[in-house]
């Protein structure tokens, strides 16, 4: 007698079927991006019952979970989102606030023991593993350390907001940390080159104070390159918070993405490098409006 439970054989051709697991890889990409459905229950131009005529990514659907058929991995995307994004953004703003005056003060004392001493530390913190970063934090701020920050995101209906912003200064200082270094290595680079060019010598010898001559037109030429950067850090946090987001247990888009690996939801996977990879181009888009206000060159087609 045949098996017909949930690991049979029956079974698990049903499933590969009411996929299209059994279809050629055209047709699961054309199911895929839509704007038609393919299957059994699909269009009834393409032989379907017609019960599910339209799907796919042209009709906004970023399919469902195969282990929960009645999970939507759009839905799942947005609700964790909501947490992931305001991470992300914070965590970008914190590299960028401490990573500048870092890479001024340390472009202005160049060759200086200062100098040496904040490269060494932003070589040493960029070269560090994000995930070695979060068992540290863990470790020192923890109940095994010094028990003052929680190392584990809330979990539960009725959290308190004090208690989720507690819960995301670790996962913040992880996430930026890098940032910080990257970025003020940059910064340095960019303010050097624009302290040894001819028209700042030529400020310096009208009078105009050192203050304001690296603050108000050094930095403001220094920064133009630094938007590019933009570009290449967003896509960083977005990969780093698997791991994060892992570490920290935060229910977001990272934690979601680590489990679609493990159980191989292709769908889940699919949707999250997809809105990554939205993110991406928007950080470049981002970079490029911000360097083109900074630079008239870019604005006017100069050379």
């Amino acid at each position: 007698m045949q098996s017909t439970g949930p690991g049979s054989a029956a079974s698990l051709e049903r499933f590969r079927h009411e996929h299209l697991l059994d279809q050629p890889l055209w047709k699961q990409y054309l199911d895929y991006l839509g704007p038609f459905d393919l299957s059994e229950r699909g269009h009834p131009w393409f032989g379907g019952s017609g019960e599910r005529a339209w799907g796919g990514l042209l009709t906004g659907d970023l399919g469902g979970e195969m282990l929960q058929p009645g999970v939507r991995v759009g839905a799942q995307i947005a609700k964790r989102l909501r947490i992931t994004l305001p991470l992300m953004l914070v965590s970008l703003l914190l590299g960028y606030l401490i990573a500048i005056p870092l890479g001024v003060f340390s472009a202005t004392r160049r060759g200086q023991r200062s100098d040496r001493a904040i490269t060494l530390a932003t070589f040493l913190l960029y070269a560090m593993p994000v995930f070695w970063a979060g068992v540290l934090l863990q470790t020192l701020f923890g109940r095994r350390g010094l028990e003052w920050l929680p190392v584990l995101w809330p979990a539960g209906a009725g959290v308190a907001a004090s208690d989720i912003l507690l819960a995301a200064i670790l996962p913040v200082l992880c996430a930026s940390y890098a940032v910080a270094a990257y970025v003020s290595r940059q910064t340095r680079a960019s303010m050097i080159e624009v302290l040894e060019s001819d028209w700042i010598r030529a400020l310096r010898a009208r009078g105009i104070p050192e203050r304001q001559i690296v603050w108000r037109h050094a930095l403001r030429n220094a920064a133009a390159p630094l938007c590019v950067h933009l570009g290449q850090v967003i896509p960083v946090l977005v990969g780093g918070s698997v791991l994060i987001e892992t570490i920290f247990d935060i229910p977001g888009m990272g934690t979601y993405l680590h489990r679609g690996l493990i159980q191989r939801e292709y769908d889940v996977v699919t949707g999250i490098v997809l809105v990554s990879a939205l993110f991406a181009s928007v950080g470049l888009l981002l970079s490029d409006l911000l360097h083109a206000a900074l630079d008239p060159r870019i604005r006017h087609g100069a050379r």
